[in-house]
């Protein structure tokens, strides 16, 4: 299943690729967002590459079929690594993995000049292996990464203000 989002910002590339190459952004943005927990596990710049890897704990309102799975809180990983691609270009290839579910989601990112601004072109791919519930499973994890998305964008937006 393979969700996607372009995210405007009135900000050029350089701005966004700025924000999102300091560690101390995700520790505010996971916590503006409503997560608890967050830490930085490790953050790198080396080759020219920017690396982040985070956890946290995420709240989730669960359906009873999954509650296996899930629970009202449940323990992300997240990794990104940041790139210059040329032309003003920046993207990030993601993986995110939640402690004890049987779902992969990786994905990119892709910061592009548009006009005056920038757009982040999102796209994650969710994988579930379980039989039966599998496909229900990858659907809640996409509508919750939906979501997600929305609100990390809203405060993203609000913290390029400087609200």
């Amino acid at each position: 299943m393979i969700i996607s989002a372009a995210h405007k910002y009135s900000q050029d590339t350089n701005k966004l690729y700025e924000v999102f190459t300091d560690a101390n952004f995700y520790q505010e943005k996971f916590s503006g967002v409503g997560a608890k927990n967050v830490q930085i596990l490790d953050a790198s710049d080396a080759d020219e590459k920017f690396s982040i890897t985070t956890q946290r704990d995420v709240p989730a309102d669960v359906p009873g079929l999954l509650k296996k799975f899930l629970g009202e809180w449940n323990t992300i990983k997240q990794t990104e690594v940041w790139q210059s691609y040329g032309d003003n270009e920046f993207g990030s290839e993601i993986s995110i993995e939640a402690a004890g579910v049987p779902v992969k989601i990786g994905g990119s990112m892709l910061l592009r000049p548009e006009g005056d601004g920038c757009v982040n072109d999102i796209e994650l791919e969710i994988e579930c292996s379980v039989p039966f519930v599998g496909k229900s499973l990858a659907e809640f994890v996409a509508a919750d990464s939906k979501k997600s998305l929305e609100q990390e964008y809203q405060f993203i937006v609000s913290y390029l203000r400087g609200e």
